[in-house]
């Protein structure tokens, strides 16, 4: 197995393969930091790659396995 595959494993909250987010399809996660997942995604029209940060701090949010939808988690504030 690739690197990228064990990561693609690891990474249980990442949008799945094949998602189409407006101009973009999803074709794997690269990456998990503390802050967000790196996925690798292609055009639809032009078949270009390119790398897409979502902005998604674990510690603060959750996915809906249903509709993909992030929400936060607890009730604090930050000021």
């Amino acid at each position: 197995m690739s690197t990228l595959g064990a990561v693609e494993e690891e990474i249980g909250i990442a949008l799945p393969k094949g998602l189409k987010l407006g101009e973009y399809r999803i074709l794997r996660a690269i990456g998990q930091g503390g802050f967000g997942i790196t996925y690798l995604a292609e055009h639809v029209d032009t078949k270009k790659e390119y790398v897409i940060k979502e902005n998604m701090p674990a510690s603060f949010s959750r996915r809906d396995e249903r509709t993909y939808k992030v929400t936060p988690t607890g009730t604090e504030m930050v000021s």
